[in-house]
């Protein structure tokens, strides 16, 4: 027995709904680990930076310039040589761990779930009321097919910090309802309200 085109419409707007919820997840979690991998990046960046300074001027400063230190020379040199070995265990375990590349993938990610939460807004929002019930079965069928292309050809959010993310995740929407009816609250105050109502 064929579904009436209620039930018909019904059941794809659940199917969309779970796909939009799934993404929107998705979406914050890659969006957190492309920040995440953003600040290493640029935190052993300007560490590397920093390091390589101080060696080139530890080499060419003149100890007699600096002997109110009571540093010598030889200890010029030394620290010069620590400063600089420090740069290339920086170098190497930067280069490991890509913060810049991986940042990048993840914020592709990020642009490619937003995309799609657009497409099913703009389908549930407005399009699945106007088309033929083939037409809707098709476009949700090609809705439902993306979010698995995606989820098989983006960075995976690793297990061990899926748990922490999704927190946040649910944390920022729940603070954002709260936010709707309480605008002028503080968000430290909005917080602690919803904290003791689970407590």
């Amino acid at each position: 027995m064929n579904e009436s085109p209620s039930n018909l419409r019904e059941k794809t707007k659940a199917e969309l709904e779970n796909i939009k919820r799934k993404s929107g997840l998705m979406q914050c979690c890659q969006g957190i680990l492309a920040e995440k991998n953003r600040v290493w990046e640029d935190r052993v960046a300007i560490t590397v930076s920093l390091l390589a300074g101080l060696a080139s001027f530890l080499l060419t400063v003149d100890p007699a310039k600096i002997g109110w230190t009571g540093v010598t020379q030889r200890g010029l040199f030394c620290l010069a040589s620590i400063a600089s070995g420090i740069v290339f265990i920086l170098s190497i375990v930067r280069r490991q761990m890509e913060w810049a590349s991986q940042s990048g993938r993840h914020s592709a990610a990020l642009e490619r779930y937003t995309q799609l939460l657009r497409s099913v807004h703009f389908f549930l929002g407005s399009r699945i009321d106007t088309l033929a019930d083939d037409k809707v079965v098709e476009e949700a069928k090609r809705l439902v097919d993306e979010y698995a292309v995606i989820g098989e050809s983006v960075p995976k959010v690793p297990s061990d910090m899926f748990l922490a993310l999704k927190q946040k995740h649910l944390q920022t929407i729940a603070i954002s309802k709260a936010l709707d009816t309480s605008p002028f609250t503080k968000l430290k105050t909005l917080k602690k309200r919803l904290v003791e109502k689970e407590s």
